[in-house]
């Protein structure tokens, strides 16, 4: 949905069979076909792979026994296997990345021979109004939170780093399908402004009015990566590379 809310005038596909879905994009004169967790996806043969790593999840790079795959680990293969097949490694973190994280990213650099790396930070605008997509909550005021993603917490502090108070907050399920009832217990009697994720609240702005108190926070992605290893510079050479040679 955040897809389809954001890149209003490209064709989404959305199929548990990834093939067929790529198939369908293809036979609509698609010319860049971007698949969403798809590193493990074998039956496609990408053009270009990425493998992003959490910053926050470093230690279970670095430390032997945490490396598991599923079930005994969080991994889907083996990071050793798995980085090997990556044409670009991204570090990612929805805050500022420290010099102590760029010790722990050259640590696993090193420990996994990553050459070409980016860096990204994934960085808290503003709160902006969820009917309006304008209107800003004033700092310091009071507000409650709702949120189904993965990790609330980097959420939760990024608020509070803006110099938010939060009161209350209502915590769901990654992924978790809102239905009109959880948002009228959302809504509640609250009488604090109530904000979410951006992710979050394209799954409930159908039941938003003009006199919601509902709002999101913005955050803009920023690339802090030096010289050659900018990833936009990257992807824009490797698409007119694949445009030259077909």
């Amino acid at each position: 949905m955040i897809y389809k809310s954001k890149l209003a005038n490209s064709a989404i596909a959305i199929s548990k069979n990834r093939p067929a879905g790529a198939e369908l994009l293809a036979n609509l004169n698609t010319e860049i076909i971007l698949m969403d967790d798809g590193f493990q996806h074998f039956a496609i043969k990408p053009d270009l792979s990425l493998c992003l790593i959490d910053v926050s999840d470093l230690q279970h790079y670095k430390n032997s026994s945490l490396t598991s795959t599923m079930p005994a680990g969080i991994f889907r293969e083996l990071p050793s296997i798995g980085i090997r097949r990556a044409d670009r490694v991204v570090f990612i973190k929805r805050s500022t990345i420290t010099d102590a994280d760029l010790e722990e990213i050259n640590k696993i650099r090193d420990q996994y021979s990553i050459e070409e790396y980016s860096l990204i930070e994934i960085q808290a605008n503003q709160i902006k109004d969820g009917f309006t997509k304008q209107a800003t909550v004033p700092l310091g005021k009071s507000i409650v939170t709702f949120s189904s993603i993965a990790k609330p917490q980097t959420f939760h502090e990024n608020l509070k780093a803006m110099g938010y108070q939060i009161t209350n907050s209502h915590i769901f399920e990654d992924h978790h399908k809102f239905t009109e009832s959880d948002f009228r217990k959302i809504c509640g009697n609250h009488k604090s402004p109530i904000v979410c994720t951006y992710k979050d609240l394209v799954k409930v702005e159908n039941w938003i009015s003009q006199e919601s108190a509902i709002y999101y926070l913005e955050q803009k992605v920023v690339d802090v990566s030096d010289g050659n290893f900018n990833i936009v510079s990257y992807l824009e050479n490797q698409i007119e590379l694949k445009r030259a040679t077909g």
